[in-house]
């Protein structure tokens, strides 16, 4: 091999190996490098939670729904609000009403992960410590459900299920509050 084939290969070499990499730097920060808009795809409502408001979801390890034709997510299932009434009245399912199944839970779509997603109707706030709670609370309806004074986050049970985004939001533009999310539970397979 002369010396013109080896630069000609150390050269193209080269060129392939940068033409793969990222134009955009941020995308090789590490997720502490980013900024909270960046991380939790603040900047666009693409990512946004949308309230399926004529579904609910309940817990049912035993797929007692299936009476009422639900789908499922994980052991849950998901039953529109008139088959949620004939649901709880009947007999089996009223009798074994504890803890998680005697609450239903609201279904929302992510579009970020393009699934759909249980709420529990809560806001978790991570906040400055210059922030009032008391005034959050007097500004929306919401109620301080646990506060966390130490990792300066807190939980609010939103009173109005319905308008759950829109509280979302108008809370996460406020002065001192650096994130606000839906609280989600998880319903995939656990490790042991």
């Amino acid at each position: 091999m002369d010396i013109k084939t080896i630069l000609l290969f150390f050269f193209c070499s080269i060129w392939i190996t940068n033409s793969q990499a990222s134009l955009d730097s941020r995308d090789r920060l590490s997720p502490y490098s980013q900024g909270l808009a960046d991380r939790f795809g603040e900047g666009s409502n693409h990512g946004a939670i949308t309230l399926e408001k004529e579904l609910r979801a309940v817990y049912d390890p035993n797929n007692e729904a299936a009476a009422v034709r639900g789908d499922r997510l994980g052991r849950f299932s998901l039953i529109k609000e008139p088959n949620l009434h004939s649901l709880r009245s009947s007999l089996n399912f009223s009798n074994s009403i504890q803890d998680l199944r005697g609450k239903d839970f609201l279904v929302g779509f992510d579009g970020r992960s393009q699934r759909r997603v249980i709420l529990t109707g809560n806001l978790i706030i991570k906040y400055t410590p210059n922030l009032n709670l008391d005034s959050i609370q007097s500004n929306y309806p919401i109620q301080l459900v646990k506060d966390f004074p130490k990792i300066k986050t807190a939980f609010f049970k939103v009173l109005d299920s319905e308008s759950l985004p829109e509280i979302e939001r108008s809370v996460g533009q406020e002065p001192h509050v650096l994130n606000v999310r839906m609280e989600q539970l998880q319903f995939g397979k656990r490790a042991r």
